[in-house]
């Protein structure tokens, strides 16, 4: 630098931090053009005015997250007395290369993030430091290898330009710091950091549902940026206060349909005595559950589909009752199976599988039927230790585990995710025959039909690029249908077979290409011949009414979850709040809304027409307001339950193991 120039106001130091700050807002608007690139068919119709509104309103966030991530560089600079301590300027110098990276990594896995989530990285950049990430990487690795190639690039580059950057200002060395330094930092540059960091000078500070600038949600998903979003999702995992907890039971229990008559204890609101015909003992019915990875709801032939990918599905489908109006309660496998198994909806941010909570007492089909008796199976194609499932397993008394590392030599090749699904199915059944003295409870969950979409060979390769362009995934599709097959073929030679309830759903969609209500929208088949009526349901549903529907067939004493039973429903009192990432969702009638946790109005929209252009609550705002109430209730309720550990009393739950 120029001696003029380093007599001058700008030090080495705020040069060093300005650099830096540049830099990462040209890396971030660059990240930007490469996920528009790289997702262009996600903006099919979104007008170039839109696209354009989404970068200019993203240098708000980007500036943002660069200013949260600058400011501590540049405050540590200026101390005075310790940077003459030339171990305490190379701690700085490395921090601040350190936050630029950490920004460039988490846009690198962004980018591959989206293909397979369907939304942007937020708490999961934090989840997943750990082995579970490898499962990730190396499916994003085979598919995209060129992401590692450039990735190893920049690092490689980046070292180098540092070197010479850091050698070019001799920034290692101690130089005193002009006063009127000191008071541009002090009085200017860290004031506009902060307000930067912000968001701006509005009262409250700029929050990921500042993105949602425009009706094209594609537009909205470019606007934000993954490490805002990571580190804002931070928060999310906190204790919600959307409405009062007196406020929430009251209506949770309206809408839950709770009779206070039925309640057995007024500390526990979901813990009920449900009222069956006088003299009904338990039904010791075996109970299968099935989830099926990323079976989106409208590739199967219940729901209209031509293309003729499920043909064992829907075979089955034309014996048990279908739900057409069925949808998944969270956005991924471990919402999915949370939900399913408890009857307790996730929650926003850090999944509950991997919060403190997962240790609450859950009135889960496994603990409810390990209660009466049962003995609970859980088969997996895949890792046990990902997601925190094995822990949870444990924790929900399953008594037979098995899992990808139980399932080698079982025949088949060993995949990025796990075993072939014909290999889980086989190993299900065998289990399942095994237990002849007692009724069990079985789940089965699927791996196959998740990114790379591998099948076992060319016979299950029904589609080509001609043909559609999700060839790969509906072929996967085709696969894990042709699975399923297999099972009942076997499973119908076994002794449990006529005496088992079986539930055939999806752990979430596949999220590519589909509209927001497709993107929830899954299977539900209940098939138990001559215990439930063949047909077609359209009472609206999602998986936290599994355990409430199949502990009501079974006649179970006590029920604790926050689902309603389905075969008591007519269509019109159906209704389905999930979570879509950062966003709550609600579904009826033929509305389909999405709101953040806070108490603006949703955006409703109706998906029966596939208008989601027109948001409903613009001109229906009593519609909209009953909604918002309806959604921050349940969810109020199920946030304070879990963190008061308030849904079933250990006497309910526990059993005394047997020998």
């Amino acid at each position: 630098m120029p001696s003029d120039v380093r007599k001058n106001i700008l030090t080495r130091e705020l040069v060093f931090t300005l650099r830096l700050f540049a830099v990462s807002m040209l890396v971030f608007s660059t990240f930007r053009f490469l996920f528009l690139l790289v997702y262009l068919d996600e903006f099919s119709g979104v007008p170039a005015g839109e696209i354009f509104r989404s970068f200019l309103h993203g240098l708000r966030f980007d500036a943002a997250v660069n200013s949260m991530g600058f400011v501590a560089v540049l405050v540590l600079s200026f101390l005075p007395f310790v940077n003459r301590l030339r171990v305490f300027r190379w701690f700085w110098i490395i921090l601040g290369h350190l936050v630029f990276v950490v920004f460039f990594l988490l846009q690198v896995a962004d980018l591959q993030y989206f293909e397979h989530a369907h939304k942007r990285l937020g708490y999961e950049a934090f989840a997943y430091l750990d082995a579970n990430i490898l499962p990730v990487l190396s499916t994003s690795l085979i598919e995209r290898p060129l992401f590692l190639i450039l990735t190893v690039v920049f690092v490689i580059g980046f070292v180098i330009i540092a070197r010479l950057n850091i050698r070019q200002l001799k920034i290692t060395e101690y130089k005193p710091v002009p006063l009127k330094s000191y008071l541009l930092v002090l009085l200017a540059l860290i004031p506009v950091l902060i307000i930067l960091a912000r968001g701006g000078v509005q009262r409250v500070p700029l929050r990921t549902a500042d993105s949602f600038i425009s009706r094209f949600n594609a537009a909205n998903v470019l606007t934000i940026n993954s490490p805002h979003l990571a580190f804002r999702s931070l928060g999310k995992s906190k204790r919600v206060k959307l409405v009062d907890s007196e406020t929430a039971r009251e209506r949770g229990r309206d809408l839950l349909r709770i009779d206070p008559a039925r309640q057995v204890d007024a500390a526990y609101p979901l813990l009920v005595a449900p009222k069956y015909d006088a003299g009904d003992g338990v039904r010791h019915y075996n109970v299968v559950v099935i989830l099926m990875e990323s079976w989106t709801g409208k590739f199967v032939g219940p729901n209209g589909d031509t293309l003729g990918v499920t043909p064992h599905f829907n075979e089955l489908a034309r014996q048990g009752l279908f739900f057409d109006r069925f949808f998944a309660s969270g956005f991924r496998s471990t919402s999915g199976l949370f939900s399913t198994l408890t009857g307790i909806p996730d929650q926003i941010g850090i999944p509950v599988m991997r919060r403190p909570e997962l240790m609450d007492n859950f009135g889960s089909l496994s603990c409810l039927l390990k209660k009466q008796g049962y003995t609970n199976i859980f088969v997996h194609g895949g890792l046990l230790d990902f997601d925190n499932l094995e822990n949870m397993l444990v924790h929900e008394k399953f008594d037979v585990i098995v899992g990808k590392n139980e399932l080698k030599g079982c025949g088949g090749p060993e995949r990025t995710w796990g075993y072939d699904d014909e290999f889980a199915f086989r190993r299900a059944n065998l289990e399942f025959a095994a237990v002849t003295d007692r009724p069990f409870f079985g789940m089965i969950f699927t791996v196959t039909n998740h990114s790379p979409y591998l099948v076992p060979n060319e016979d299950f390769n029904l589609f080509t690029e001609q043909d559609h362009p999700e060839y790969k995934f509906l072929n996967a599709y085709y696969y894990s249908d042709w699975a399923l097959g297999q099972f009942f073929k076997e499973a119908r030679n076994e002794a449990y077979f006529e005496n088992t309830i079986f539930v055939i759903t999806a752990d979430h969609t596949h999220h590519t290409s589909l509209d927001v209500y497709e993107n929830q929208h899954i299977p539900m088949l209940l098939y138990a011949p001559g215990l439930v009526e063949p047909g077609v349901s359209s009472v609206i549903g999602s998986q936290v009414d599994i355990p409430a529907t199949i502990g009501s067939l079974l006649r179970l004493p006590v029920q604790a979850c926050m689902g309603r039973d389905l075969l008591s429903l007519e269509p019109e009192d159906g209704f389905a709040v999930c979570i879509t990432g950062h966003q709550l969702c609600w579904i009826e009638d033929e509305y389909f809304a999405l709101m953040g946790l806070d108490s603006k109005p949703p955006r409703v929209y109706d998906y029966r027409k596939s208008d989601y252009a027109t948001d409903v609550a613009v001109t229906d705002t009593a519609l909209a307001g009953r909604i918002r109430r309806d959604a921050n209730a349940l969810y109020q309720l199920s946030a304070d339950l879990l963190n008061a550990n308030k849904i079933i009393p250990d006497e309910y739950i526990s059993v005394i193991d047997r020998p």
